[in-house]
């Protein structure tokens, strides 16, 4: 019995000094001395093989091992490295070859096998590295054997692994993509300007800029509706200044009767007269005729005049007749006035109509002038007595002009009712003025009508206005139409007229005492524009109405832009919607605001699409309220808001000079907001991007959400809000949140995440499958569940080593499986020795000479025992062929070849001749034929061979003709099927030369043998 080592026990420095001394041989029995790793070297019981850090590792020296049992490595399979904070974790599965001694684990910075460096090794099938936080490295793994040879890596790629990062760094990289994101600067941004929409995308390339900056806004383009309206009114009134007068003088038409009377004073009878003058000085001839009828109560004169002037080439003719009687007096005049010199035509008629009640004359003329070139016609009538006067008037006037660089044509119509009843006129006007201009460099088409209708302080119009110009420029085409209504307000919930003027005196309101109105327009404007360099077409429509009732006006505004336009760059469409309404008493104004605004843009390197609807809301401010970046210029009054949208809606108030600050924080918080927008960008050289955004603001506070993608691979989900909320709506407790953000800190009730990484983990329960430590787990007890050793796991009682194996267990496959009934399942069992008793072995193999010394038991052997079946030719007749002979089919597939040997007749070739009758003395023939025999396996020739048959007849004078035939059948032989095959072989044959034929037939038969090969006979 070997004697122990007489080490001393105890930590203290004098059994740490003795011990030292035991094992170096200082002291005591030198069979306690240790043995170093240089010595197992020089005894050759060991191997030394250096390791990572300079430190040398033991291995088996392979000349202990006996031939045969020492395998070369082959490359790691499924090699994987997982990273946590410090260290990484690489993993492989076990080694499939006898002799295994150790793995070898290198590592690069770069996936680059070539600047790998050895970092350690392994006899487990896994390996920790600590390499710190925030690293990547790319890992080989490679296996040594107890030779000392060293196998393959798994690849030439190798595998990478990344440790997480410090959270407080990933949190800062955040932040500064947050700081960067357009998608965030937008949402941190004020909504944008309501009256006045604008998009602000920087990114944007100049031509896309460019296009915008042609692109009024819509306040701009319902100013310009504005100044339509004021050239349409414009128009219009010139050319009623152009119809002149329509009103008649009556007392002009009530003088001229009068002196007709006076012309023909006194009592006189009936009578007639007639003057004929010549005047040779000055070549004019006067004609004149008068017919005088007077009897009781009654006078009649009627009176012709016409006179012709050489000189002046003037063609006077007038007739009138007066006559008064118990009705009244009444005149009528016909005047033609004809003028050579200047190509003019004058016609009027007129009947007037007096009495003492009533007065009324009615004028119709016309008037032609070649020289102006001019054709006016006119009818007018007018009433006047005790109720008021009335008044109607019809007129047209045609102008033609041209000169040396121009021409023009125009006709210009007018209607005009007016009845005036004490202080109260009621009007009605119809204008219309056509016109066309043609000059050397312009033409232009330009109509304009209007219909008005005026009641006192009350109006109603309706204007249009259509033009098109062409000139060098291009072409210009443009239609305006107005509608426009003003109805002034009768005091109703008055008693009477000197009631509502003691309330308008005492009326502390101003609009108390100024007369209320209702006002309502309808203002559309059409344009297209077409020159050399850029088509655009445009609508703009405004519908406004407003209401002062006696304590609170309001207004309620429609305001739309449509426009298009392209050119040989680029293309746009753009449309804007605006829908506001105000409710104003005293000096507090409430308001509400919705505004669309639609984009689309492309040029040859980029296309746009963009949305922005803005809905907002202003209450208890006084007098206007502006939303807009840059401080109003025009429009606004004393007293009036303006919140500044580049500054987070900052509030100032107009004092009648300038924009003043207010830090009244009660006015910004009445303002509210909401705004969506969608963009889409196409970019041939900086890509595609997608963003949507949906912000509301209150007063100074914000919140938004948006959606961004860019074709680069690259996209953001965007909150800005201080709280954020998620609940289920359905649930019992639909208000309880399952996620929210609140003071800066994530909220979650339940989560289910499938990889996380966190840094510090403070749980009160931990319940996991799987535990993984790169560096240690340290605990003072660990009950039950489960241990997951990479390559191994235990649970339950039962365990489980090596993954890929066929035995199921937690979900994965194991080589080797004991469960908790103490079964061993395993493929990978290797015993030096031992005994087996009671065992059931399926799918063995032996290696070696096995003896068996009882009786061996077996329903079937495959292997030397050949197998044999008959087999029998299939019919064919004589011909040429190719025929199939026979057909055989391997069933069962080995893991070996076999040899199929074919040993019968396959067929038969032949062939025949025929020696005929000689004259004298022997006559011989012969023939022959050639037949190409194949052997097809799957369709594929496998082996071939050529059979030859021939024959010869000898024929006399006695014998006659003589023929002969002769048939042989070709032997196929030995054919090998190649292991794990079950193919189908097939006898082909078919004639190559000669004359013959090849036949089969039933009663050829034979039978076919197969076995393995390397069998032996003797």
């Amino acid at each position: 019995m070997a004697k122990k080592p007489a080490y001393r026990a105890g930590r203290d420095q004098a059994a740490t000094a003795e011990n030292v001394e035991l094992l170096t041989g200082q002291r005591g029995d030198r069979l306690d001395k240790a043995v170093t790793f240089r010595e197992l070297a020089a005894l050759g019981l060991s191997t030394l093989r250096p390791g990572a850090g300079g430190v040398h590792v033991p291995g088996k020296n392979p000349d202990l091992f006996p031939p045969g049992q020492m395998e070369f490595p082959h490359a790691p399979v499924n090699v994987i490295a997982n990273g946590a904070f410090h260290t990484v974790l690489v993993e492989w599965d076990p080694p499939q070859y006898r002799g295994h001694a150790h793995a070898e684990i290198w590592r690069a910075e770069s996936d680059n096998q070539a600047s790998a460096s050895l970092v350690g090794t392994s006899s487990a099938n896994l390996f920790s590295d600590a390499i710190g936080k925030g690293a990547t490295f790319y890992y080989w793994v490679r296996f040594i054997n107890g030779k000392d040879d060293k196998g393959p890596f798994q690849g030439m790629q190798g595998v990478k692994a990344e440790t997480s990062r410090d959270v407080q760094d990933i949190l800062d990289e955040l932040q500064g993509k947050i700081e960067e994101s357009h998608l965030a600067q937008t949402l941190l941004g004020p909504i944008e300007q309501v009256p006045q929409l604008q998009l602000d995308i920087a990114i944007l390339k100049p031509k896309v800029a460019a296009i915008e900056d042609k692109i009024p806004s819509i306040e701009q383009e319902l100013a310009g509706l504005d100044e339509r309206q004021k050239v349409a009114q414009e128009l219009l009134d010139d050319a009623q200044q152009q119809l002149g007068m329509s009103s008649i003088e009556i007392g002009l038409v009530q003088d001229r009767l009068n002196a007709k009377l006076d012309k023909y004073k006194g009592d006189f009878d009936s009578f007639r007269d007639a003057a004929f003058v010549v005047d040779p000085e000055n070549g004019s001839i006067t004609m004149d005729a008068v017919n005088a009828v007077r009897y009781e109560l009654h006078t009649s004169i009627t009176e012709v005049h016409q006179q012709i002037d050489a000189v002046a080439g003037q063609i006077s003719s007038k007739a009138d007749n007066v006559t008064v009687d118990g009705q009244g007096s009444r005149i009528t005049e016909a005047e033609q006035r004809i003028n050579g010199l200047d190509a003019s035509l004058s016609q009027t008629v007129t009947r007037g109509e007096f009495t003492g009640e009533q007065q009324r004359v009615t004028q119709i003329g016309q008037e032609l002038d070649a020289t102006k070139g001019e054709l006016t016609q006119k009818a007018t009538k007018q009433e006047v007595d005790a109720q008021g006067v009335r008044l109607a008037n019809a007129e047209s006037k045609l102008t033609a002009h041209t000169d040396e660089l121009s021409s023009q044509a125009q006709r210009l119509d007018g209607l005009a009712a007016q009845v005036t009843l004490g202080d109260a006129t009621l009007q009605a006007n119809i204008t219309e003025l056509a016109r066309v201009t043609a000059e050397s460099d312009q033409v232009t088409a330009q109509r304009v009508s209007g219909l008005e209708v005026r009641a006192g302080t009350s109006e109603a119009k309706i204007q249009a206005l259509e033009e098109i110009i062409e000139d060098d420029g291009g072409i210009t085409a443009g239609r305006f139409d107005t509608i426009t209504a003003e109805l002034e307000l009768q005091r109703g919930l008055d008693d009477d007229n000197a009631s509502a003027a003691i309330d308008g005196a005492l009326a502390v309101d101003e609009r108390d005492r100024e007369t209320r109105k209702a006002f309502g327009s309808i203002r559309t404007e059409q344009r297209v524009i077409l020159t050399e360099q850029q088509a655009q077409a445009q609508r703009t429509i405004d519908i406004d109405v407003k209401f002062e009732a006696k304590d609170a006006a309001t207004q309620a505004r429609i305001s739309s832009v449509e426009k298009v336009a392209s050119d040989a760059d680029s293309a746009m469409a753009q449309q804007i919607q605006q829908v506001t309404a105000n409710y104003q008493q005293g000096d507090q104004q409430l308001q509400g605001q919705i505004t669309a605004e639609s984009v689309a843009r492309a040029d040859a390197v980029q296309a746009l699409g963009s949305q922005i609807n803005t809905v907002s809301a202003v209450a208890g401010s006084k007098n206007k309220t502006f939303f807009q970046a840059t401080a109003p210029g025009s429009g606004m009054g004393t007293g009036d808001l303006w919140f500044d949208t580049a500054s987070n809606n900052r509030p100032y108030r107009y004092s009648g000079t300038a924009w003043i600050a207010t830090d009244d924080p009660r006015i910004a918080s009445n303002a509210a907001a909401v705004q969506l927008q969608s963009q889409a960008i196409a970019d041939l050289q900086n890509g595609a991007q997608a963003m949507w955004t949906a912000k509301a603001s209150a007063g100074q506070i914000t919140a938004g959400i948006g959606l961004i993608a860019n074709s680069d691979g690259t996209s953001q989900v965007a909150i800005s809000a201080s709280q954020v909320f998620v609940f289920n709506p359905n649930s019992s407790t639909p208000m309880a949140p399952l996620f929210a953000i609140d003071n800066g800190q994530a909220v979650i009730a339940e989560a289910i995440i499938r990889k996380a990484t966190i840094q510090i983990i403070q749980s009160e329960k931990i319940t996991a499958d799987y535990v993984k430590a790169g560096v240690s787990i340290s605990t003072p007890l660990i009950n039950g569940g489960q241990i997951d050793m990479g390559n191994a796991f235990l649970s339950g009682g039962a365990a489980g080593f090596g993954k890929g194996g066929p035995y199921s267990g937690w979900g994965w496959g194991w080589y080797t499986m004991i469960y908790a009934d103490g079964s061993i399942y395993t493929n990978r069992l290797r015993a030096e020795g031992g005994y087996v008793k009671n065992m059931t072995m399926n799918n063995c193999t032996i290696e070696q000479d096995c003896v068996v010394k009882g009786t061996v038991y077996a329903e079937r052997i495959v292997g030397d025992v050949y197998v044999a079946r008959d087999y029998v030719c299939s019919t064919n007749g004589r011909q040429v062929g190719p025929i199939n002979v026979c057909t055989i089919k391997v069933n069962q597939p080995v893991g070996f070849a076999r040899t199929l040997t074919i040993p019968g007749l396959a067929g038969l070739v032949g062939c025949s001749v025929t020696a005929e009758e000689p004259g004298s003395g022997t006559l011989t023939r012969g023939n022959w034929t050639e037949m190409l025999v194949e052997v097809l396996m799957d369709g594929a020739v496998v082996k071939s061979f050529t059979v030859r048959v021939s024959v010869s007849a000898t024929s006399n004078p006695s014998s006659g003709p003589v023929t002969r035939e002769n048939e042989i059948g070709p032997f196929v032989g030995d054919i090998t099927i190649p292991a794990n095959r079950e193919p189908t072989v097939v006898v082909r044959i078919r004639r190559s030369a000669g004359d013959g034929w090849v036949r089969s037939d039933s009663t050829q038969s034979g039978r076919v043998v197969m076995f393995k090969q390397g069998g032996s006979l003797s």
